[in-house]
């Protein structure tokens, strides 16, 4: 092949490559936002529905106050103090930390693995009522009585045919807050529900307007804390239970979803009859549902993944051995459709066999071996779903580590092979300008989570600009490496910005391919690591403003070069 035609085929081959990388970025992220929105339950059915069990109390009033982080529940007088009268604990949800995905875990008992609630905060009209069982569901089976106050969006989760009282907002604020409290306590005064949830929304909408490092945030949380207040005073809570939750926190700039420890982790308080005082130190968000159906004798929610604190209950040896029992059987039977769902090797028969016996042992009163083996079936079930999720995630990983070492082997056996100084010039471009990115990301004081994302468009804008600003230094550091050698014409002056280009998107690229190993190309069945699925979100976003500034550049830089050139050559002759 002749050496012009070699050039050519070259240069249109670095522009074919970056304007793929370009369309390819977009393609991604399109396709894994897709995955997002369509994510459903990877359990195949519902597991089997146990029979209730003997209440421990007749009343269970349950706040939820939405967008309140843990260490600002320490600046509630009251709650303070109903810390001391029962259980406090640090309660850590679950990725991704949005609202209804939260909600849904908090009435069901279920991680959003499996609980099948949108992974994205929808609006009212695209919700669906819950297909996971909860807590209203089986108080209604039980004949009790349920009452839900709070914002709107419950009213597409919960159906009102198991509601015997509701009152929905239609926005959060202080005001809808107020209207909720007073149509609690008229609830309570005329229906008295067995289960009553109330929702405060004022706590998240400061936090969303103004951060949660603000004044209006602490002044939210002081008029959640006087309302928490009116609840309690209206409830004996020598004979009832008061529990205090939230749905997630929010960074200080006002952000959640991700992973973050601001947004994790929320308080819990749960003070009343049958409560024993006592400092846990962390509990899960999922724990929260198992335990609100053993207080009032309600089937554990049947795809439920968390426990019921029992050490944080007074239960004599019959009423503990029973919950113990009810709960066995039903960590059985999800565990047995978790592994079938997932492909795994069906629950093992000791699990099985530890809970059948345990009912067994019930029925004739020997409380004893009754509630070892039921514990014995409880932690076989959890340990065989790890065990199983586990290995199917690491059998899915080593598939997709060569497929991912491909191109890292390839990029760097073309590097080997076409080493000079200018190749090096060009990669300390490249890797000063990811640098740079990443300083000015985190100079603007985002974290490394979807929490700081913010609004789609505008993450992407700020991207393409980060980029431009990041990718400065190193056009005159090219520019100087192609100053400092013979004149090329405008074709080679491209063709080596372009080759900086690809060098760049090969570095940009090193945190998408780990996130492919590790997570896969989209969201699958398994809810992904937080911190590399953000990574592989900023890597596409990164790659996409990269190819198409880097393919705009030699438009400017080349004429400049020319002008320079020319300009020099004028001086020297004069």
């Amino acid at each position: 092949m002749p050496v012009t035609l070699r050039r050519y085929t070259a240069f249109l081959v670095r522009i074919a490559l970056l304007v793929v990388i370009l369309f390819g970025s977009n393609l991604w992220l399109v396709r894994m936002r897709e995955s997002i929105l369509s994510h459903r339950s990877v359990l195949q059915g519902q597991p089997s529905l146990e029979g209730p069990s003997s209440p421990l109390v007749q009343q269970v009033v349950l706040i939820v106050i939405s967008g309140l982080r843990y260490d600002a529940s320490f600046r509630m007088p009251f709650l303070n103090s109903l810390r001391d009268l029962g259980l406090a604990a640090p309660c850590r949800g679950y990725f991704p930390s949005h609202t209804q995905t939260a909600w849904t875990t908090l009435v069901s008992g279920a991680g959003p693995e499996i609980n099948d609630a949108p992974l994205q905060d929808l609006p009212a009209e695209e919700l669906r009522f819950l297909t996971v069982d909860d807590l209203f569901t089986e108080a209604k089976r039980a004949d009790l009585t349920t009452a839900l106050v709070g914002l709107h969006w419950w009213k597409s989760l919960i159906p009102a045919r198991l509601l015997d009282g509701s009152l929905f907002v239609p926005e959060a604020g202080a005001e809808a807050d107020d209207t909720v409290v007073d149509a609690a306590l008229d609830l309570m005064d005329s229906l008295r529900p067995n289960f009553l949830l109330v929702h405060l929304t004022d706590v998240d909408r400061a936090a969303r307007t103004f951060g949660a490092n603000s004044p209006e945030y602490r002044a939210a949380v002081g008029r959640a804390d006087s309302h928490a207040q009116e609840i309690a005073q209206h409830m004996s809570l020598t004979r009832h239970v008061l529990l205090v939750a939230s749905d997630h926190g929010y960074l200080n700039s006002g952000g959640h979803g991700g992973g973050d420890g601001e947004v994790l982790f929320t308080p819990f308080v749960m003070a009343g009859g049958r409560v024993i005082p006592a400092h846990y130190e962390q509990i899960s968000q999922a724990d929260i549902a198992p335990t609100i159906s053993a207080l009032l004798g309600l089937a554990v929610p049947s795809a439920a993944q968390g426990e019921i604190l029992f050490d944080a209950l007074l239960l004599d040896e019959a009423e503990s051995t029973e919950k113990w029992v009810s709960w066995a059987r039903q960590r059985v039977e999800l565990a047995d459709l978790y592994l079938e769902s997932i492909g795994q090797e069906p629950l093992g028969e000791a699990a099985k066999g530890d809970a059948e016996i345990a009912y067994s042992s019930l029925l004739v009163r020997n409380y004893g071996s009754a509630r070892r083996l039921a514990e014995f079936a409880v932690r076989g079930a959890d340990e065989e779903m790890i065990s199983g999720r586990a290995s199917r995630i690491r059998a899915e990983q080593q598939r997709r580590l060569p497929l991912a070492l491909l191109p890292i082997g390839l990029a760097g056996y073309l590097l080997w092979r076409r080493w000079s100084k200018v190749t090096a010039a060009l990669l300390v471009s490249a890797l000063a300008s990811a640098v740079i990115y990443n300083l000015l990301y985190v100079w603007a004081g985002h974290p490394y989570s979807f929490s700081g994302m913010g609004v789609w468009d505008a993450f992407m804008a700020a991207a393409l600009t980060r980029m431009g600003t990041a990718l400065m230094p190193a056009v005159w550091i090219v520019a100087w490496a192609v100053w400092r050698g013979r004149s090329k014409p405008p074709l080679g002056v491209a063709a080596t910005y372009y080759s900086f280009a690809l060098i760049l998107a090969l570095l940009l690229a090193l945190p998408l391919i780990a996130g492919f190993v590790v997570n896969g190309v989209e969201l699958a069945w398994y809810i992904p690591d937080p911190l590399f699925s953000f990574l592989q979100v900023s890597a596409l976003a990164q790659l996409a403003a990269a190819a198409l500034l880097c393919l705009v550049i030699p438009l400017v830089t080349i004429p400049t070069d020319r002008i320079a050139r020319w300009a020099l050559a004028k001086a020297r002759s004069a």
